[in-house]
């Protein structure tokens, strides 16, 4: 699933995974291993979201689950590894405003 603009600052803001920008060279490499998605990189790995649909959806929602897709690999977690993927606990509304500043 490609975001917005909108709401990879959303994804950001929500979970502190940094989107991997759209130009970046890996891009091309990671869709082709993953799909055609936005990337999320956090000291765990890797991640994407995949919509789903839940029982107690309401209308104007667009709930995405989390999922893992890599995770770093080495002493020093300079590399990512492909894993099986995993969903992680955590489902983000992604048609949800982001909070304003204060």
């Amino acid at each position: 699933m490609k975001l917005d603009a909108q709401q990879l600052a959303l994804v950001e803001n929500q979970t502190g995974a940094k989107p991997v920008p759209a130009d970046d060279p890996a891009v091309e490499q990671l869709s082709g291993a993953f799909g055609d998605h936005s990337f999320f990189l956090d000291p765990n790995g890797l991640y994407i979201f995949e919509a789903v649909d839940l029982p107690d959806t309401e209308a104007g929602t667009s709930p995405a689950l989390l999922i893992q897709v890599a995770e770093w690999t080495g002493e020093d977690k300079s590399a990512i590894g492909a894993i099986e993927p995993k969903p992680a606990d955590l489902i983000i509304d992604l048609a949800m405003e982001l909070p304003a500043p204060e």
